[in-house]
């Protein structure tokens, strides 16, 4: 089974996207995977109006790849963050690299025009949070205009990078995975600080770089 998708102008959309493929439709921003096609979920929640957290586990019963197609100027950036505990292989261009959350590469982050794809080998866990947000937010705040992803996005150049998942960040993943099977009735709202914090915590480890 193939699944393409690319970059679009609303993250809700992507979700439409996917679940079409799928054969099955989007409701209260998710969809469960068909018993036919395996097992589990993709889930939506939107903190703020510039960012999206995505949460999705699911298991393949046939081997499966994605597959993410190029598209210019995009706004919203995904910073996907590889939490199941089985590795998988990525391919961009020529290279291929092996993804999981205790690999080096454990978070990846591309531009919109970037082009890549996912196999997945069946009856496997997959699991990932990618959270995603729109670069124009990163421009309007004064103070990070000198910071390492500002200077990226204002290249309007072409990029993807990877990092290494830290202790920090997999314990706010483990606190969103928790919040996410919770129904108590703040829930939605501890998710939604939970997604601050991971995003900080990864653009404070990219402003190493600098």
């Amino acid at each position: 089974m193939t699944i393409e998708f690319c970059a679009i102008n609303k993250p809700e959309d992507w979700m439409e996207m996917v679940a079409e493929q799928f054969g099955t439709s989007v409701t209260n921003n998710g969809f469960t995977v068909p018993p036919s096609v395996g097992n589990g979920f993709f889930k939506q929640y939107y903190p703020l109006p510039w960012l999206t957290l995505t949460y999705i586990s699911f298991v393949s019963y046939e081997p499966m790849t994605m597959v993410r197609r190029s598209v210019e100027n995009s706004k919203w950036i995904p910073v996907m963050f590889y939490i199941n505990e089985h590795k998988h292989e990525q391919i961009i261009g020529t290279s291929t690299k092996t993804v999981g959350v205790d690999t080096l590469d454990g978070i990846f982050m591309p531009s919109s025009n970037i082009p890549t794809e996912w196999t997945f080998a069946p009856k496997r866990q997959y699991e990932n949070i990618t959270l995603t947000f729109n670069k124009d937010w990163i421009e309007q705040m004064d103070t990070a205009c000198e910071t390492y992803i500002a200077r990226l996005l204002q290249s309007d150049k072409s990029f993807y990078l990877f990092e290494t998942i830290t202790p920090a960040m997999q314990q706010v993943l483990d606190g969103i995975k928790a919040i996410a099977k919770s129904d108590a009735p703040f829930s939605p709202l501890h998710l939604h600080g939970k997604a601050i914090e991971l995003l900080t915590i990864f653009l404070e480890k990219l402003e190493k770089r600098s």
